[in-house]
């Protein structure tokens, strides 16, 4: 019998497979799944510290037609870096999606944790297994570079959210990235969602941390932030809506219990005026259930809210012995094709759990605490309340349900009630959709999009298929519109409003006179707007728009909407002076050969003619039209020069900032000033490129190189083609943004593997062509179908290619058997496409290095986690290299930091190991390896320009993943996509919106480029057993460097001017502060001394000053200044003055310790000046401080980039703000004076800053940028020079550190 150490949770064997060795709860696991193709002894998983798992996601409202959830932004790079897989449903590009309920997405909004073992936010420290070879057998989580992880932990910027009026805007403040524990609660699987059984709310939730108010003032800035205020400790706050009347919000909120689980929803509301939040309901046992809906302003004084009901009890346990087989029967020989859905439901027990958790009761609740139960108990999927506030459309759920398909096909029964909850007739009750066909454009039976009218104050519409719901079926009309007051005389019929012979793609409503109706076609890709006139039966409908969906160029744009007295949105109408014509806002991307050149254009309804009244300037910015700011004046048109547009504008060095434009001069007010989270970006080449293939076709791609890069001068570099494939249906449109071409008949498919190498031959001829890459040291990679893609270019054109690396794939086609990607047909209808489009079927092809990540709880349709388990498995039966690493608890994005970082460090590895440092001859085997396109692979499909997640709701993230040399992160998606280079990272990282299917090309070596070329100034080097270093001091006396550890101690490097790289020596070890960074130091001359700022840098629960000798290296003093019962603080710098005072910086709490000359604490500075309004500016407060002859302190504010003097003569400690005259010292760091005059401000960039007024003032003289992968932190003066310190060594198995000279130029 075989026996296994306590705690051991599963075993690997040689062969690489990992077996459970019983069930056992979820643990923290101390790493991966990751399997290598190696033989080594098996392995046992312990599980680790005993520490629980648990998971957090959220979902709130975007927008809420007819009753607004007025505008929500995302001003942060950061939201990219956890952007939707938002699948776009077949609507024509130019029209707006609108809903009549809340639009609810969930977007992960990280989490902060802190456990024993586990590093900042829940990541296992990389200190043993991060940077070694041998690390890729440990079973660890690993960490990238410092500078990638500063990326990666980056604190997200505010979620923005317009009041109705647009006369207020939320801040709602975020946490960063979650740990893997949020991620490992438990969690219900039950007909195709996740349910978080302890919250009854969807699984994987997360939160806002806190609501900051501003007004919007009249000259269009922000007035001072007032914080919402009255919420519990570690309040978590969801769903935060507006009332139509701007006066409340309301949301809900929970807190973490002492299991570590979060509580059940409570229903707060808030005033906006006083700020003050309160409980709704004055009874403790009333719960949200937040399922499906959960709750929706009424009127301005009453919610209908989703409720847990009060007689539920426990959940029913499932039974040990089941009562009898799992059964399913198709006796009546129906026909059932649908997708590879995943969590369904599997038997009685599951229906009776689905039930449980789903089912809610209705209760309206006032303002004033005044409670009435509405209706019987059941599952509301939808409120939507009447722009008259006078009925409520409810969409319940009930059964039969399905073994077969998700809860979004269970039978759904729609009806029309009272505001006050009583029950006014049945508009549908539609039977269980299973057999709705997998062709495009297929549809459920019966009345669907049920709506209200924006325009009117209580009438339905809805839309009607006429061919079954079976876009096979040749018919016309295909779908009809119709409309109907919500209650209609007796006998009265619904009303034909408009037939269409494509598929109904939405209405965006106007008045009696105009409305836009939307159709489209995905056979032919055809695109169709036409004009109604909904309350005069005897004009005619007109066609205003007819296109192609793929000719980007041609998108006309969409219709601008203006907010309604009952605060629904319609089209703006727009009037010009002494001109009668009809004209709207058309807003649009404005896609052109040369990039996006969004513009807003003035387009005449009856004549078609358009006058371009905005153009974003594409050579300084890229900015959009986001919404309209200009509310309805009831009665009359908006007159031009009245008119008020919200802006975000950026550029390659500017962070997102939203501006108020203004007619008729067109004046823009800025009204955000967010910091850039990613300033090393700011200086990154980004250049379109356009290619042709051999048949004509010519793809676009990104090209990304870095700064200051010449091809010339520096030689080609190692690359990373980054690609997601779509599909066209001709060549000018695969010219435009793509490069695969389907023929008109959509089951005889050219050439897909054809078309694939050819692109990529095309993309690999030309960088090498341009002299920007080496030809043998280019890697591809790719993320669910772009890891399709990557597997099949493996296959069929390794002479392209050193290695790959595909995430979260789908590479057997014959597990997805009814469709995949853009395929609709079954597998035994086209066996042959489903084979040979399969990279499984090809596996003894792959002879190149290939990495597979995948997400062990991955849900979506098409990708399961066992398409890379035995495609690893194919690919080792057959000796390929490779390496499968499966991500626990990680869904098809990843999200837990753990999760998101390691995947960077797997990218990087396999680049460093077989990208660049492949030595191989170029393409050596290219003319042999061109064969194996052989006639097998003719006549293949082609997949393309939809997500892998087709007709699934997601309810998982992507995550933007970010390695150690080069990585792109998308700030937002547009028809060429505008990303941004990640500082020293690899991998291109948008995948998620790639559904046009550009080919990026990532030269790498950034990094490379700095570490062998020369520098341009002197450097003194220096070995370490050491990662970081946080502060370096020249010690003139002793002709020595000292050098502060992050990882806690002190060192010395003794210069030898004749030693090329020095060494250091610790000199303390810091026994007994645990594991406390050393920060901060200054040379205390006159009594022959060290003083060092002691911190916690992950938790900041611990600040000290210390003081040593420096011949003995004594201890002289230590001072404890904050500790883990007191308010966190950040010791971060260290000042002392000619009597020995030392002045110390906390960069947490905007202050100043002093302690005096024994060690002994005196008292604090404080000023208001030291914490700016914003309150991000205050995540890193003050820092460098330096003490100046002339008897005052400069000390830099880091975010705001404020420099302050500090008069220490007289007893109040005066502080005044330091005027900096052309340009900001933000993400200024260690201070460091030249001379009285001279001031040195390290960072990124550094600084070289001049006052001539006894610092009243200063004026910046030059820059200088040093290493900036390595990240300067502190600068010291040697000889008359100042050499700036750098934060990260480099190299193993001793890490390198720099000392750069810095030489300051303007």
């Amino acid at each position: 019998m075989r026996t296994f150490p306590k705690g051991a949770e599963q075993c690997r064997f040689p062969n690489g497979r990992a077996y459970p060795i019983k069930p056992a709860a979820k643990e923290i696991p101390k790493g991966l799944v990751t399997y290598t193709y190696a033989y080594y002894n098996a392995i046992i998983t312990v599980k680790y510290n005993n520490m629980r798992l648990h998971k957090v996601y959220h979902r709130f409202p975007l927008f809420h037609f007819p009753k607004p959830q007025p505008l929500l932004l995302s001003s942060s790079p950061k939201t990219t870096f956890l952007s939707p897989f938002l699948i776009k449903p077949h609507l024509p590009t130019s029209a707006p999606i609108l809903r009549t309920k809340p639009m609810k997405f969930h977007n992960i909004v990280p989490v902060n944790a802190e456990a024993d073992g586990v590093g900042f936010n829940g990541a296992v420290s990389s200190s043993v297994t991060g940077n070694s070879e041998d690390s890729s057998l440990s079973n660890g989580y690993c960490l990238p570079p410092p500078e990638i992880r500063d990326i990666v932990d980056a604190p997200p910027l505010p979620t923005l959210s317009f009041s109705p009026h647009r006369d207020k805007i939320l801040f709602l403040k975020r946490r960063s990235l979650p740990p893997l524990a949020e991620l490992a609660r438990p969690e219900e699987k039950l007909a195709g969602i996740r349910i978080d059984a302890k919250c009854n709310s969807r699984s994987r939730m997360s939160y806002y941390t806190g609501i900051g108010v501003h007004k919007i003032l009249d000259d269009g800035t922000l007035g001072p932030e007032k914080e919402i205020y009255g919420l519990p400790n570690g309040a978590k706050l969801n769903f935060i809506s507006w009332s139509t009347d701007g006066q409340h919000l309301s949301f809900s909120v929970r807190t973490d219990e002492e299991d570590g689980s979060s509580s059940k929803l409570r229903l707060w509301v808030a005033d906006i005026e006083t700020g003050k939040a309160r409980p709704l309901f004055q009874a403790q046992d009333i719960f949200l259930n937040a399922v499906f809906d959960n709750f929706v302003w009424v009127n301005n004084s009453t919610l209908l809210v989703c409720t847990i009901p009060l007689s539920r009890g426990d959940p029913q346990k499932k039974p040990l012995v089941p009562s009898g087989p799992k059964i399913q029967s198709n006796e009546q020989k129906d026909i059932i094709q649908t997708r590879t859905y995943q969590d369904l439901l599997k038997d009685e027990y599951d229906e009776d759990l689905f039930e449980y958790y789903a089912t809610s009761q209705l209760v309206m609740v006032s303002l004033d605490g005044t409670v009435k139960e509405v209706g019987p108990p059941a599952i509301y999927t939808s409120l939507d309340p009447s722009p008259d506030e006078k009925y409520i459309m409810i969409s319940l759920m009930h059964r039969p349900y399905s073994f077969t398909v998700t809860c979004g096909r269970f039978p759904k029964k729609v009806d029309l009630w009272t505001a006050d909850g009583k029950f006014v007739r049945e508009l549908c009750d539609l039977p269980l959709a299973e057999d709705i066909p997998i062709t495009h454009n297929s549809v459920r039976k019966g009345m669907r999009s049920i709506n209200w009218r924006s325009d009117k104050p209580s009438t339905l519409y809805w839309v009607e298929t006429q061919d079954g719901g079976d876009a096979k079926i040749e018919v016309s009309p295909r779908d009809i519109i119709y409309t109907q007051p919500a209650e209609p005389l007796e006998n009265e019929q619904p009303a034909v409003l408009h037939k269409l012979d494509f598929r109904y793609g939405g209405i965006v409503w106007c008045d009696g006179s105009l409305a836009l109706v939307y159709e489209s076609w995905y056979k032919t890709r055809k695109l169709r707007t036409w004009i109604i006139s909904p309350g005069s039966e005897s004009a005619s409908p007109r066609i205003l728009f007819d296109r192609s969906s793929e000719d980007v160029y041609s998108d006309p744009g969409s219709p601008m909407l203006r907010r309604t007295p009952i605060g629904t949105y319609v089209i703006a109408k727009i009037k010009k002076e002494d001109d009668e014509g009809t004209y709207i806002l058309l807003n649009g991307s404005g896609a052109t050969p040369k990039g996006n050149i969004p513009f807003l254009d003035l387009f005449d309804i009856n004549t078609g003619k358009k006058e371009r009244i905005w153009e974003s300037d594409k050579e300084k910015y890229y900015e959009t039209v986001v919404a309209l700011f200009s509310d309805q004046i009831h009665g009359e048109e908006l007159c031009l020069n009245n008119l008020k547009v919200l802006t975000s504008k950026e550029s390659k060095t500017e962070n997102t900032q939203y501006y108020i434009l203004s007619w008729p001069e067109k004046k823009a007010c800025q009204i955000t000033n967010f910091p850039h989270p990613y300033p090393q970006l700011s200086s990154l080449k980004k250049e379109m490129i356009r290619y042709e293939r051999k048949d004509g076709v010519q793809p676009t791609a990104t090209l990304y190189l870095p700064p200051d890069y010449d091809s010339a001068r520096d030689g080609p570099l190692p690359c990373l083609m980054w690609s997601y494939p779509g599909e066209f249906k001709s060549k000018d449109a695969a010219g435009q943004v793509c490069h695969l071409i389907r023929t008109n008949n959509s089951h005889h498919r050219r050439g897909y593997v054809e078309q694939l190498v050819a692109s990529a031959e095309a993309a690999v001829e030309e960088v090498i062509r341009r002299g920007v890459a080496h030809p043998n040291k280019i890697a591809v990679g790719g993320h669910s179908y772009g890891a399709f893609m990557t597997a099949n270019l493996l296959a069929h054109a390794p002479h392209l290619f050193s290695c790959g690396i595909a995430r979260s794939g789908a590479y057997n086609r014959t597990l997805t058997p009814f469709g995949f990607q853009n395929e609709d047909r079954t597998l035994w209808e086209a066996i042959n496409t489903y084979v040979q489009m399969s990279p499984f079927i090809s596996a003894n092809k792959i002879k190149k290095p290939i990495l597979l990540i995948h997400g062990e709880d991955d849900n979506n349709p098409g990708t399961l986690t066992m398409q890379s388990d035995r495609f690893y498995n194919a690919l080792k039966g057959h000796g390929a290299l490779c390496r499968l690493v499966i991500l626990p608890f990680e869904s098809h994005g990843y999200a837990a930091r753990e999760s998101v970082m390691h995947a960077l460090w797997e990218t990087d590895r396999w680049l460093q190991k077989y990208c660049v440092a492949n030595s191989s001859e170029a393409r050596e085997d290219q003319n042999a390896s061109k064969d194996i396109v052989d006639v097998d692979s003719k006549a293949v499909g082609v997949g393309g320009g939809v997500p892998e997640n087709l007709d699934q709701e997601f309810d998982g993230f992507h995550t933007a993943h970010r390695s150690s040399l080069w990585a792109m992160s998308s700030i937002k998606e547009k028809s060429f996509g505008l990303k941004i280079l990640v500082w020293r990272c690899w991998e291109l990282v948008e995948y998620l919106s790639f559904i046009e299917a550009r080919v990026e090309l990532v030269p790498v070596a950034y990094i490379i480029h700095y570490e062998t070329s020369e520098r341009a100034t002197h450097a003194y080097e220096y070995h370490s057993n050491g990662w970081f270093r946080e502060c370096a001091k020249w010690d003139d006396l002793n002709s020595r460097f000292l050098v502060s550890f992050l990882e806690g101690g002190l060192g010395v490097v003794p210069v030898q001017e004749d030693r090329f790289v020095l060494e250091e020596t610790q000199v303390v070890r810091n026994v007994g502060f645990g594991r406390n960074s050393s920060l901060g130091l200054v040379l205390d001359r006159p009594r022959n001394r060290a003083v060092v700022v002691i911190a916690d840098v992950l938790g900041n629960k611990y600040s000290a000053v210390v003081a040593y000798d420096l011949s003995t290296w004594d201890q002289i003093f230590l001072t404890q200044l904050s500790g883990p019962e007191g308010e966190k603080a950040f010791a971060d710098d260290v000042a002392v003055d000619p009597e020995g005072n030392a002045y110390i910086t906390d960069t947490k709490g905007n202050k100043i310790w002093k302690v005096n000359v024994n060690g002994e604490f005196l008292y604090s500075i404080k000023s208001p000046l030291f914490t700016p309004k914003e309150w991000y500016r205050n995540l890193v407060g003050l820092n460098g401080i330096v003490y100046h002859p002339n008897g005052y302190l400069l000390v830099v504010h880091t975010l705001s980039g404020n420099l302050f003097k500090i008069d220490t003569k007289n007893g109040d400690h005066d502080v005044k703000l330091v005027k900096i005259n052309g340009s900001s010292l933000t993400f200024g760091d260690g201070l460091e004076l030249v001379s009285p005059t001279k001031l040195v401000v390290a960072g990124n960039p550094s600084r070289l800053v001049e006052s001539l007024d006894d610092w009243e003032t200063g004026s910046v003289l030059g820059k200088f940028r040093g290493d900036m992968h390595r990240l300067v932190t502190a600068a010291t003066v040697k000889d008359g020079k100042v050499y700036l310190n750098h934060l990260a060594g480099m190299g193993y198995p001793k890490r390198k550190h720099v000392l750069v000279e810095a030489v300051f130029s303007s």
